[in-house]
């Protein structure tokens, strides 16, 4: 009997966090911004237009959604209560307005708010070269309620006022982060931390190499041939090099933690796959030049070298920054093939007894009920308390 096996291992060459997921989720992001005291989403304000069009692109796209992550928050200038309700108001209206322009459900929605933003003006503080910086990093680590009155005095208001002017605007914000359901291709992954070769044993690298172990337990004896491929992200010589590396330590894991010979087990690189670049970008790249993209990716005139040089060029290189996520990921693979061998000839079933026909019984499953999803209560409208020394 012939048994062709084919498992598929994806590995991150760059950009991994070394996270497991089951299946691999592709998400995108878009950033909605606030004037002072405002909660409602205006389309004209800053960015935000642009982030609408993100917004678009996915959700009119058809691509299946797993969830819709909103997170609003608020800067820390104004009483407290304050910011509380506008953080949870700007929630309330962000998933309003994605439910009245998208016509998605509500079970859908995982929504945080964020009263006072401190971790953004820690990140704020830690990019910045102030004087006085880690005076107000260590205020903002100990000081708890008394974090305002501190760091508006320190160096003489100096800092509060660089505060309000160059960090609070981009707190006041909603982050919404569409997650979409992952392909069946994706479903097997080994996953490498960022310029590491060694294989972690997580839970889906564990999953995988099972799938290996039972098919030799099964009588397995034929060649598995180890085949690393990469993402066109770094030289070409340094992906060769990661990636047979990386297929060697596969091969390695097999040999010392399987029993099987090494030298039925061939290892090569594969390079770049540009028709899974282009199949990933297809289903989860929502860029306004998706198009540019994939006229780049597709065309088989060129070569890797004339490929990467023009994806570079869109945009400015911003394009390339946005592939290197979850379409670069899905690139740095090595597949494992068992192919072709004979195994031994499974015993024959002894044939089952006839019985007489019975009257067929029909148990009913009980319906699985959820919880209905309320929708957030709408904020009751009141008279708005001026922050103190609103930028």
């Amino acid at each position: 009997m012939k048994v062709r096996g084919f498992i598929s291992v994806l590995a991150l060459l760059a950009g991994c966090i070394g996270a497991y997921a089951a299946p691999k989720e592709h998400s995108v992001s878009a950033k909605i911004g606030y004037p002072v005291g405002k909660t409602e989403v205006n389309q004209d304000y800053r960015g935000n237009g642009k982030a609408v069009s993100t917004l678009d692109n996915v959700l009119n796209s058809g691509a299946a959604v797993s969830r819709i992550e909103v997170t609003s928050s608020s800067s820390p200038e104004g009483p407290y209560s304050v910011n509380k309700r506008l953080a949870g108001e700007r929630a309330f209206y962000a998933v309003r307005f994605l439910q009245e322009r998208y016509g998605v459900s509500d079970s859908l929605f995982v929504v945080k708010t964020v009263d006072e933003d401190w971790n953004g003006v820690a990140a704020y503080l830690r990019r910045s070269d102030k004087p006085w910086k880690d005076e107000a990093l260590k205020i903002i680590e100990v000081a708890g309620k008394n974090r305002k009155a501190q760091l508006q005095e320190l160096w003489v208001g100096e800092a509060w006022d660089d505060l309000m002017k160059n960090a609070f605007p981009a707190l006041r914000k909603t982050e919404v982060r569409v997650v979409l359901a992952a392909e069946e291709q994706e479903r097997d992954q080994i996953l490498f931390r960022r310029g590491y070769r060694q294989l972690d044993m997580t839970e889906g690298n564990s999953s995988t190499l099972a799938a290996v172990k039972k098919k030799i337990a099964g009588g397995y004896t034929g060649e598995i041939k180890v085949v690393g491929y990469s993402s066109p992200d770094g030289s070409a010589a340094a992906n060769e090099k990661l990636s047979l590396a990386r297929a060697q330590n596969v091969k390695d894991y097999i040999v010392n933690n399987l029993g099987y010979p090494p030298d039925k087990i061939s290892v090569s690189s594969g390079g770049v796959d540009w028709e899974k670049f282009a199949a990933t970008v297809e289903y989860s790249y929502f860029g306004d030049d998706k198009s540019s993209v994939l006229e780049i990716l597709r065309n088989r005139n060129t070569t890797s070298a004339q490929k990467k040089r023009a994806l570079l060029a869109l945009n400015g290189g911003s394009t390339w920054q946005a592939l290197k996520g979850d379409q670069m990921l899905s690139l740095c693979s090595v597949v494992v093939t068992l192919d072709d061998e004979e195994l031994p000839p499974s015993q024959p079933e002894e044939p089952e007894k006839p019985v007489e026909a019975e009257e067929p019984v029909v148990v009913e499953d009980p319906a699985v009920v959820e919880e209905p999803v309320v929708a957030p209560e709408k904020p009751v409208e009141e008279q708005e308390e001026e922050p103190k020394k609103e930028g």
